[in-house]
Order: structure tokens, then C-alpha cells, then sequence
């Protein structure tokens, strides 16, 4: 009652309770609502006197359920306060008019909005739900809504009470039957038109059952939750069984005159089969087939000559609501245990081997049970059990004995013979490397062309030490491409059996072997030698492109070869250098002598002036004015350097008085020679005149204007020439006189 958690009443089928008028709870002035709530389907009617605490109740008035499913107009009340007959009423005839709706809806009667005196009201126990009254209504009635709403009318006189609801019942959506029985198979539908349909399976969405109709493919408590714009409704359950499930299962059995058990099992659902539920549909006449009624435990006996057989039982699961049935039909055929003796192979190690009896293929079905011995009198005594049996040492040769049970305890033996695989061969190889030539002291191996085992197929792996091969630690990858000085590298060789043993790889590193008489040379630079790198080598490559031993005709320069030897190659560079030439410095001149200063090259010089004769002395005298060549050459004897210089026409004394005749000393001849300079000194080694200053190359025996003393004097002068760049000093004394 208005939402109180604690139940007023239980009711079973066909009985009722009446609710007290107390219940009722104001929730407006002179508005009186009780919300009543129940968890299965009621009817209930209001009694209605004229009256307060009238007992003689003479309105009988059905209410409807609330439901968001309830129309949204009432539009059929017509004359609302008039009875069904004329009359007078004393006291006079009061006429209410009661309306519920949603919660937040806007309402109209006859299309007019109602006073706030009239509602909206709530409803104690549920915030869903408002009330209105409207009091001493008549006429014709028409009520409006924008949410689900129901109305009815209260009035009375006296004694008299009566009551009527105008709701347009709600047509609320109820699952029913297509066509079908079971599911598979059965197809359920609800009405259409609605805004959108989800199903239920106990309770849990159905992925994509969104229309107003569904197909079950299991048994279950199916529902439909139904929306209509913001009302949400779910239906109430419709219950689907599922149907007999039938299946064949077939019955291998190892021999006629051994029981075997069947125990029921669903081959989908995930109920557990009740055992008194468990019966045979098809006896056989000449077999024993039995059922536990206590387990539910099937039992079948096959007699002697059975080769094949059929029958049928039926059983249900333990779920009271959506109980679960399968039919199983089981086909039998006796297929005699038949084990086929074989043989396994393990790695010998020192003469034992590690076998995995269990490897051993003796043609047990894979559910049997098998079980391993020794001897054959220890598997008939069940003594001795090889346990693990998947690690098994043994020497060769050896035999083991198994004994393979069933399902449908049958057994059998066999023998398993144990051998090893064959030996894997590794064997000590060498390996030869030529340097490398960024650090000779090593050579890059290709390990992988060691010959160290003839065994295949293989797989080898390579390691730095025989630790390391043997924990499989630092392994040397790639093998194709390994940089090492002169030591050993360990190899792992591993058959396609999981065997393996290793070898040992010496590693050579050639050294690079340069030819011990191909030497540098010194040559006259316009000379030619020959280069010979010796006999000792397959192959040579010059870099001139000669492939012979020797090349011929080498001028200076700087040369290689590369020489192979045990297939490596050593490249080995050679240079042909030039002897240094001498060098002529400067040639002093004096009158008409010459003085060659050389140097460089190597000493003693021989001189000459025409390239023909030669002097041990330096010195050249009666030389001819005008172009004189010099010519050294020193102890090498390559041909000789020279030298070209001018031997200007010599002036010994100068008459500066102005006749005309020797008034100067003039050497402006002399002025496209480089570097000319003409220096004039006095007995004291004061220099009296430069051509520095005036460029002019002449000289009036004057200084500042005025004539110098008569005397002798020294003069030099000095120049490079143009062509050979050597230096040239000529030096000399002069007279000057002057006539006073």
C-alpha cells in the first residue's frame, strides 16, 4: 500500500482482501489517492457510498491498472452527472471528476487547461504518476493529454454512491503462438506497431530480435520489452520447451561377453540428466542391456558372433521449468583390440640412451590407458612399472613391454624394441684465412665451409670455446662472416633427430707476404728502371696493368702490385724516385769573369759554359759580352741544369763635364732585365747613388746635383734573369774625373 515495502496481504488464486478506507492519503485539498501495488495480475474495485462511513455501499467500481501504454484521449463521456433515469436527488446529486496521468504531461478538459486549484497532485508511493479532481463537473466531457492518462468520475446522494472509469482500456502486448510446439521450431509474436521490440531470454537480450515476431532455437522463459515514443513496457513470460533432441552416437566395443557402460550425457544443453528418467526405447532381444535406475548408468553386453548392433535410449535434465530430453540412438560394432609390436629410437650417449615409451605407436586408441614394463613376466604381474615413462634409460639393444586398457576394459599387449638413432659424425677440420688488411693479424673465416660432419641432414651451429658449445652460450652468428686471429672454434652438429656431438675447426691466418726485392729506386728524373717483385708468386696485377713479374721502362713515379700467394693477395707499394738535380744559385760577374755558385743535388760539381767541356772549377773567365750559358752537373751524372746571363758591356770611368762624350755611366739598356738595381758605393762603402730612387739606370757622377770628387769608386749591379731566374751581381771599380 503507497509504496510501503512491507506486504499487507498474500494472496493465493480465487481470494481476496479488502483495504481499508484508512489507506486512503490526502494529497490535495479535499483530493484523497491510494496507490496500491501487487506482483502478480489482481482485479480491484472501489466501493462507493454517498456518504462518509455510510455502509450501504451501492458503487461497485471496477479500477483500471496504470499502464504508459493507456491512451492519451478520453473523448466518450457523454452528459457526465446525469443517471440512467430522471429525478430529483435530496440531497442534491454531487459529481466529481477524477483524472491520473504521467508525471509531467500537460492536460485539458474540453481543450481548456485546468486551475491550479484542480492539480496537478502527486501521488504518494510513486513519483510517475499526478492526480487531478474536478468538482460539480456535467456535460459532455472530452479529457487530453500529452502522456498515457486515465479518468473517471466519483458522485453520490445520500446514501446513494456510484463511480465509472473511462480509460479506453490499453491494449497491453501479450506473446502468443504462431505455429509450433517446441524450439526448434515454435514462432512467438507480439502486436505491431510499435516503436521498436527487443526479446528476452530469461531475462537477457537477444542480439538482433528486434521484430514483433521470434523464432527460438532453445526452451526458455521468453519476454518482449515493447517501446512506444518514451514508454518502455516488457511483456510478461511466454514459456518455450525445447523439443526431444535426437542424436546417433556410435559404439566401438573390443569384444563380445564384456560389459560396457554408457553414461547419459546432452550433446548441447548443459543440463545433468536425471537418472530416473533414463529408459531403453528400443530393447534388444539377444544382448543384456540394462539401465541403473539409481545412476542412470546404461549397461550393454554384446553376445559371442556380434559384429554390429543398434538401439535406443531417451533421457531428460534436472531443470523442473524448461526440463531438457535427448534421444540417442547408438550404433555398436565390435572392433577387436589389435596392438602392432614397433620400434624407438633414442640419441646414444656413452651407450645409454633417454626414450619416451610413450612415443611408441602401437596402434592403442588414443583414450586407452597404457602402461609400461620391462619384462613380459613383470606386465603379468603388474610389477615393475616404468614410471615416467617418457624418460626411459636403456643401453642397446633392449626391449620394453606395454599393456594397453580401454575405455570398455579391454586389453592387450605389445613389444617395444629400443635402438639407437645412428651416430652423428663430427670430425676436426682446418680452415685457412688470408688477412685482413686493416689488421693482418686476422683473417674473416666462412665457418660454414668446414668439412666436420657427414652427416645428413644437420645443422651446426658454431661457438668461441667448447664451454660455450656445450651450454649453447655466445654463439657465433653469422658463421659466414667471423674476424679472428690464429686459434679454434667448437661446432655443435645436430641431427634431424635431436642427436649431436662436436668438432673442433683450427683457424689459419695466412700473413701477407710482400716481395723482399722489389725496393724503392732513385733514377735521373728522365731516366727508366725496370721493377721486379721475384719468382715467388702465382699471379701478379701491377698497377700499370702489367700481370708479369718484372715491368720495364718505369720512369719516376709511384707504383703497386698485388701479389697472390696460397690465394691471398698482398698488395705491396713501390715509389721510383728522382735524384735531386743540382741548383744554380746566382753567377757573380766581374769584368769579364764569371763566378757559378751552385748547390743541392750531390756534391762534387763539374761546370761548363757549353755543355760539352767540363771543370772541376766554378770560376769562367775571358768571357764574350752579351749572352753567356752555364751548365752543372753533380756526382749522379744526370743531365746537367743551366743558366743564361747577360755580360753587359763594361764602363771603367766617366768624364762628367758636360761634352757630350762619357758624361754618364749608363745602364738603362739594360732595364727589362728583373729585379735590376744599380748601387754606387764610395771608397768608405757609403752608398752614393741607387737606381731605387730615380728608376733611371744612369748616373752623372754627381750627388744632389752637385759633381762628385775625382776618384774610383765601386758600383754593383744586379739582376735576375728573365729565363733561367738565376741571380747576377757584376761588380766593378770606376773612375771618375772630373776636368776642373
Amino acid at each position: 500500500m503507497n509504496n510501503n515495502p512491507l506486504p499487507v496481504a498474500t494472496l493465493n488464486e480465487g481470494q481476496y482482501y479488502r483495504v481499508s478506507a484508512m489507506n486512503y492519503i490526502v494529497n490535495g485539498p479535499s483530493h484523497l489517492n491510494m496507490y496500491i501495488k501487487t506482483t502478480k495480475n489482481v482485479y480491484v474495485y472501489q466501493l462507493l457510498s454517498g456518504t462518509a462511513d455510510n455502509d450501504a455501499t451501492e458503487g461497485f467500481n471496477y479500477i483500471p491498472p496504470l499502464n504508459c501504454l493507456l491512451p492519451k484521449t478520453i473523448d466518450e463521456i457523454g452528459q457526465i452527472n446525469e443517471l440512467p433515469y430522471g429525478g430529483t436527488f435530496n440531497p442534491p446529486l454531487f459529481v466529481k471528476l477524477n483524472i491520473l496521468t504521467q508525471t509531467g504531461a500537460a492536460v485539458t478538459v474540453n481543450n481548456l487547461p485546468l486551475a491550479t486549484t484542480y492539480g496537478p497532485f502527486p501521488v504518494t508511493g510513486t513519483l510517475d504518476w499526478v492526480s487531478y479532481t474536478v468538482p460539480d463537473i456535467a456535460g459532455n466531457i472530452t479529457v487530453n493529454s500529452t502522456k498515457a492518462v486515465t479518468a473517471g468520475i466519483a458522485g453520490g446522494s445520500g446514501n446513494l454512491g456510484y463511480g465509472g472509469y473511462f480509460a479506453g482500456f490499453n491494449s497491453i502486448p501479450v506473446i502468443s503462438k504462431v505455429t509450433g510446439e517446441c524450439a526448434p521450431g515454435i514462432i512467438l509474436q507480439v502486436d505491431s506497431g510499435f516503436n521498436h521490440y527487443q526479446w528476452n531470454l530469461n531475462g537477457n537480450p537477444i542480439p538482433g530480435a528486434n521484430l514483433n515476431t521470434f523464432s527460438p532455437t532453445q526452451g526458455g522463459s521468453y519476454t518482449v520489452s515493447i517501446t512506444k515514443e518514451t514508454c518502455v513496457y516488457t511483456t510478461y513470460p511466454y514459456k518455450v520447451n525445447s523439443c526431444l533432441v535426437n542424436t546417433v552416437k556410435p559404439l566401438d566395443i573390443c569384444s563380445a561377453g564384456v560389459p560396457v557402460t554408457i553414461i547419459p550425457a546432452f550433446t548441447n544443453s548443459a543440463q545433468i540428466p536425471v537418472p530416473n528418467t533414463v529408459q531403453i526405447i528400443t530393447p534388444r532381444q539377444m544382448v543384456l542391456l540394462t539401465v541403473n535406475s539409481t545412476t542412470g548408468v546404461l549397461t550393454y553386453t554384446a553376445n559371442a558372433g556380434t559384429t554390429t548392433d543398434t538401439f535406443t535410449y531417451k533421457f531428460c535434465g534436472n531443470d523442473p521449468n524448461f526440463t531438457d530430453c535427448e534421444q540417442v540412438k547408438v550404433n555398436i560394432t565390435v572392433v577387436p583390440l589389435v596392438l602392432t609390436d614397433t620400434t624407438i629410437s633414442a640419441c646414444g650417449v656413452n651407450g645409454m640412451g633417454l626414450f619416451d615409451l610413450t612415443a611408441a605407436n602401437v596402434g592403442a586408441p588414443l583414450t586407452a590407458v597404457k602402461k609400461y614394463y620391462p619384462t613380459l613376466a613383470d606386465l603379468n604381474a603388474n610389477t615393475g612399472e616404468i614410471i615416467p615413462a617418457n624418460a626411459y634409460s636403456s643401453a642397446v639393444p633392449a626391449t620394453v613391454f606395454v599393456k594397453v586398457t580401454t575405455a570398455d576394459g579391454c586389453t592387450e599387449n605389445a613389444k617395444i624394441t629400443l635402438q639407437f638413432f645412428p651416430r652423428v659424425v663430427a670430425m676436426d677440420a682446418v680452415l685457412n684465412g688470408c688477412f685482413n688488411e686493416n689488421n693482418p693479424n686476422t683473417a674473416t673465416f666462412d665457418l660454414t665451409a668446414a668439412n666436420v660432419t657427414t652427416t645428413f641432414p644437420s645443422t651446426r651451429r658454431y661457438y668461441p670455446t667448447l664451454l660455450d658449445a656445450t651450454n649453447g652460450t655466445n654463439e657465433i652468428i653469422p658463421g659466414t662472416n667471423y674476424v679472428s686471429p690464429n686459434g679454434f672454434v667448437y661446432v655443435k652438429v645436430t641431427s634431424a633427430n635431436g642427436c649431436f656431438d662436436f668438432a673442433k675447426i683450427k683457424l689459419n691466418v695466412i700473413p701477407p707476404k710482400p716481395s723482399g726485392i722489389l725496393i724503392d729506386k732513385i733514377i735521373c728524373p728522365d731516366a727508366f728502371t725496370t721493377l721486379d717483385a721475384g719468382p715467388d708468386y702465382t699471379s701478379y696485377l701491377w698497377s700499370t696493368g702489367a700481370t708479369t713479374q718484372a715491368i720495364q721502362n718505369v720512369p719516376v713515379g709511384d707504383y703497386w702490385v698485388i701479389l697472390e700467394f696460397n690465394g691471398c693477395k698482398t698488395k705491396q707499394f713501390v715509389k721510383v724516385h728522382p735524384f735531386p738535380l743540382p741548383k744554380i744559385k746566382k753567377i757573380n760577374v766581374s769584368n769579364n769573369t764569371a763566378t757559378v755558385i751552385a748547390e743541392g743535388g750531390t756534391a762534387p760539381y763539374q761546370y761548363s759554359n757549353d755543355g760539352f767541356f767540363w771543370q772541376d772549377s766554378n770560376v769562367f773567365t775571358n768571357l764574350i759580352r752579351g749572352k753567356n750559358t752555364f751548365y752543372v752537373k753533380d756526382t749522379n751524372d744526370c743531365a746537367p741544369v743551366q743558366a743564361q746571363i747577360t755580360v753587359p758591356n763594361l764602363v771603367n770611368a766617366i768624364t762628367p763635364n758636360g761634352d757630350g762624350r762619357n758624361d754618364t755611366l749608363d745602364y738603362s739598356a739594360l732595364a727589362y732585365l728583373k729585379d735590376l738595381k744599380i748601387s754606387i758605393f764610395n771608397r768608405y762603402g757609403h752608398m752614393i747613388y741607387s737606381s731605387d730612387i730615380d728608376k733611371t739606370y744612369k748616373w752623372d757622377g754627381k750627388i744632389g746635383g752637385l759633381p762628385m770628387s775625382t776618384g774610383t769608386y765601386w758600383y754593383e749591379i744586379k739582376w735576375t734573369e728573365p729565363e733561367t731566374q738565376v741571380a747576377v751581381m757584376y761588380a766593378d771599380w770606376i773612375l771618375v774625373k772630373n776636368r776642373e
